[in-house]
């Protein structure tokens, strides 16, 4: 059983972009390996890899954004901000969703374009 500490977990709450971030990040890969007809290592690390390109970065972010809101005080985060954590993981989602996904799609079509073009191999690989 896996023990989440309760400041941890309320941290994460009050802080919606860091989850919804992480959020996000599974959401693509999980949508990523169902919606695909043949799934093996290459084709789970062509969606991996730039998931992990913009995650990074907006974790980053969202980390720094969260904790500015942390260091603001008692007075920036009572009642005045009720719900921020919620409306901050749902935007935080649905961007970085769409920013991985585009930039999966975007690694796809130049994969496809390299392949039909009939470029060589980056690479000789000896039989």
């Amino acid at each position: 059983m896996i023990m989440i500490p309760a400041a941890t977990l309320r941290w994460s709450l009050q802080n919606g972009r860091s989850l919804g971030v992480g959020a996000a990040f599974v959401g693509v890969l999980v949508l990523r390996a169902n919606g695909e007809a043949t799934f093996d290592l290459l084709t789970f690390l062509a969606a991996l890899l730039p998931a992990i390109e913009v995650v990074m970065i907006a974790a980053t972010a969202a980390f720094y954004f969260d904790s500015v809101d942390e260091e603001g005080g008692a007075e920036t985060t009572h009642d005045t901000q009720k719900g921020h954590g919620v409306e901050a993981m749902i935007a935080w989602f649905v961007i970085v969703f769409a920013l991985t996904w585009g930039n999966i799609a975007l690694v796809r079509v130049s994969i496809d374009a390299y392949t039909a073009l009939g470029v060589p191999p980056a690479w000789d690989v000896m039989p």
